[in-house]
């Protein structure tokens, strides 16, 4: 767990990106044991909470290169709304990955439904 707050970015770029990379790796390990441990749901939105962190530091590595394409680029760094996740994440060249975060994101509130009613994913 991280012992200090994230900062904003427009305080200090460096030290936002490097506690944003922490926190991404943080979050990938507890969803790695949530995982192991059975909690596939809980474990899909940790999944989803690392790449959110790890797009965030991203973003704010490439701000400059961003700034002209996204508007309000330093809150969109500071809180990197799930809305923006696909725009983001296909103007750093990961609109794959993005959409696979955001379908662990619609699995962690939906779950699976063996009649495919309530989710997409119908297995358990």
């Amino acid at each position: 767990m991280l012992s200090e707050q994230v900062g904003k970015p427009w305080r200090d770029l460096k030290a936002y990106v490097e506690a944003r990379r922490a926190e991404a790796l943080a979050e990938a390990r507890l969803a790695i044991r949530l995982l192991v441990e059975g909690y596939t749901r809980n474990a899909a939105g940790k999944a989803f909470q690392s790449f959110k962190s790890l797009l965030a530091a991203l973003a704010g590595e490439r701000r400059e290169e961003l700034r002209d394409k996204i508007q309000n680029i330093d809150r969109v760094i500071a809180y990197m709304p799930t809305s923006m996740i696909r725009e983001v994440g296909k103007l750093l060249g990961l609109e794959r990955e993005a959409a696979i975060a955001l379908a662990l994101h619609q699995y962690q509130y939906n779950g699976a439904d063996p009649e495919g009613v309530m989710s997409i994913y119908t297995s358990s």
